[in-house]
C-alpha cells in the first residue's frame, strides 16, 4: 500500500508568486494597439482594469490567500518607479519595445541580448532631466485599485531605490544629478 504523502506535504508549506504573471491575449493586443497610437490611455486602462478584476476572481477562485494584481499595469517591473518619479526624460514603454529586447532569446536558455553595445539594464534606462522627485505613488495606486476588489491580503511588486544604485553605481557621470555629492561642514 502506498502512502499518500502530498496533502500532509503541502498542508504546511506556503506557495507565492513573485513577479509578474501570464497577461491574457486581449491585454497583449490592447497593448499592442496601444504602442501603435491605435487606442488611447483610457482604453488600455479599462483593459488593465478589467484584466486586474479577473485575475483577482481567479485567484480567489482557486483559493489563494494573497492576492496579486500580477503586475498587470506594466510591461516591465521598473515601470512603477519611473512612473512614480518626476525628473526623467518622457519615454513611451511600449509592448513593441519590450519584445525587441528579447529577440534572439530562446526557452530554458540563458538569454544574452543581441546588443553587446550596453548592460540590458541600461537599455531601459530613461536620461534625467532634473532631480528626481517623487510624483505619484504607483504601486500604492495599484494596490489600492486591487484591494478593493477582494476581502484577500493584497500585495504588489515596489521596487527599491536602492536596486538603481546598486545597477548603475559606477555608470553614474561625474556631475550628473545622481552622483553623490558631499559638503563640507561651514
Amino acid at each position: 500500500m502506498v502512502q499518500e504523502t502530498f496533502p500532509t506535504a503541502t498542508k504546511n508549506s506556503r506557495v507565492d508568486q513573485v513577479g509578474s504573471l501570464l497577461r491574457p491575449q486581449a491585454f497583449k493586443d490592447a497593448y499592442t494597439r496601444h504602442g501603435n497610437g491605435e487606442i488611447r490611455d483610457s482604453e488600455l486602462a479599462r483593459v488593465q482594469d478589467d484584466s486586474v478584476k479577473s485575475l483577482i476572481a481567479k485567484q480567489e477562485a482557486r483559493g489563494i490567500s494573497i492576492l496579486s494584481d500580477g503586475e498587470y499595469r506594466r510591461l516591465n517591473f521598473q515601470d512603477s518607479f519611473v512612473e512614480s518619479v518626476a525628473g526623467f526624460v518622457p519615454k513611451k514603454q511600449t509592448m513593441q519595445f519590450q519584445e525587441s529586447r528579447t529577440v534572439g532569446g530562446e526557452a530554458l536558455q540563458r538569454w544574452v541580448p543581441d546588443s553587446g553595445k550596453t548592460d540590458p539594464a541600461l537599455q531601459y534606462w530613461r536620461p534625467l532631466a532634473e532631480r528626481l522627485r517623487l510624483a505619484r505613488n504607483v504601486p500604492l495606486e495599484e494596490w489600492r485599485f486591487a484591494s478593493a476588489l477582494t476581502q484577500k491580503p493584497v500585495k504588489v511588486t515596489s521596487s527599491p531605490p536602492t536596486a538603481y544604485v546598486k545597477t548603475f553605481s559606477g555608470k553614474i557621470p561625474p556631475g550628473s544629478m545622481l552622483a553623490p555629492t558631499t559638503t563640507a561642514p561651514t
